[in-house]
């Protein structure tokens, strides 16, 4: 459904063929052309959560996860979407090392902010170590929280999406 209400392109396929393709890279200018924030739900992504799954618990369907992904504005759901925590373990070997993933990333002072390294601090318990892995993990532990269309509003949004999307 998402793809078939983007418009059609031509596309130069080589120096003399064209084709016809759908125009992947239009995007409605901003999701709040769309919904309302009194629309929206906050909702804690859990290891096992899809786009998909969340779409069929909420709105009925598998073919709503689009919604799901652009009231959040992900993008790329391989980059933007929580990982599990294997998922990331794995993640976080490929990155740094298969032996990495312990070694200090940064150091964060007592208000959680990043700050360059300091052995009194440190030792007076001022800082605290963050490694490679508590560092991503964290980074995935934000992407968890998105925001949900109330299911009472979804017909409304598509439809609105698609004549946005088609202008």
């Amino acid at each position: 459904m998402y793809f078939r209400n983007m418009p059609n392109i031509v596309y130069p396929f080589g120096e003399t063929d064209r084709v016809v393709v759908k125009d992947i890279f239009r995007r409605v200018a901003s999701r709040n052309n769309l919904i309302e924030r009194v629309n929206l739900e906050k909702y804690v992504v859990v290891d096992g959560d899809t786009p998909e799954n969340i779409a069929y618990r909420y709105y009925g369907s598998t073919t709503y996860f689009w919604v799901v992904l652009l009231c959040n504005e992900i993008i790329d759901p391989r980059e933007d979407w929580p990982k599990s925590q294997q998922a990331l373990l794995d993640y976080v070997k490929r990155k740094y090392g298969e032996t990495e993933t312990q070694t200090i990333h940064h150091y964060n002072n007592t208000d959680g902010l990043h700050v360059n390294y300091d052995p009194v601090e440190y030792a007076n318990g001022n800082q605290v170590a963050i490694t490679n892995f508590q560092y991503e993990n964290e980074i995935n532990d934000d992407k968890r929280n998105i925001v949900l269309l109330i299911p009472s509003r979804l017909l409304q949004f598509v439809e609105t999406y698609k004549t946005l999307i088609s202008k």
